[in-house]
């Protein structure tokens, strides 16, 4: 018995270090990356920089995507449950978190001719905030990634017997049946995605969501047209 609380106590040390390194190595990341995009967007708008701008703006776009995937490293390792413990019993009013998001996304959506709209009522649970917003802002960042122009995004939240659920519904191209477990693995991205993600935006709300003894069901949209991602809440 000896042996085995030492063996469980080696390998819960091996796991909070990974852990960690790697949310000292998203941290340590993201001022070098944040100082590169400030510079990169001064430079696109010098005159001078006109004969290149079409490699800036690629460069842009590699930039922005290796900032997305080290903060989505961050949040993986903020949601490990040995983590930050006292944070995770606040109170999340999950009406106003997706207001405040959908604000934040709008003017990707409006550029990508994308109706981002939103249908809440007051709701509420008992979490991290840090970790609900990220739960969130990768739904509505897959969902906008995934619809093509002239198609909608809509994200719900509500309750049920008491019990806080979200939704975030698009017009896209769905998920295969087969593939919806599958899209929860860590770096998994289904065949002909778009853009240069990293496949981990579905197992960050899968990983945040277990976290909390939530569960995520991935289903059609309606019409069976498209995705609905609904987290429901304990």
């Amino acid at each position: 018995m000896v042996t085995l609380n030492r063996l469980f106590t080696a390998l819960r040390s091996s796991v909070q270090s990974q852990q960690q390194f790697i949310a000292n190595t998203a941290h340590q990341l993201r001022t070098p990356i944040t100082g590169l995009q400030a510079q990169l967007e001064l430079l696109i708008a010098e005159a001078a920089a006109a004969p290149v701008k079409g490699r800036l703006l690629t460069l842009q776009e590699g930039i922005r995507q290796l900032a997305h995937s080290a903060n989505q490293l961050l949040t993986l390792a903020r949601a490990d449950p040995t983590v930050n413990m006292a944070a995770r019993n606040q109170s999340v009013a999950l009406d106003v978190m997706v207001g405040e998001i959908a604000a934040r996304f709008f003017d990707r959506a409006l550029q990508s001719n994308i109706d981002l709209g939103i249908d809440v009522t007051p709701a509420s649970i008992l979490a991290d905030p840090s970790l609900i917003d990220d739960l969130l802002s990768n739904l509505v960042d897959n969902a906008l990634k995934y619809t093509p122009s002239g198609g909608t995004v809509t994200v719900s939240v509500g309750q049920t017997n008491g019990k806080a659920h979200i939704s975030v519904e698009d017009t896209g191209p769905g998920i295969p049946e087969g593939d919806r477990e599958r899209v929860r693995q860590r770096f998994f991205r289904l065949p002909n995605s778009p853009g240069h993600g990293s496949g981990l935006g579905l197992a960050i709300v899968d990983e945040i969501a277990r976290l909390y003894g939530a569960s995520m069901a991935i289903t059609s949209g309606t019409g069976g047209r498209g995705t609905r991602i609904v987290v429901r809440f304990p």
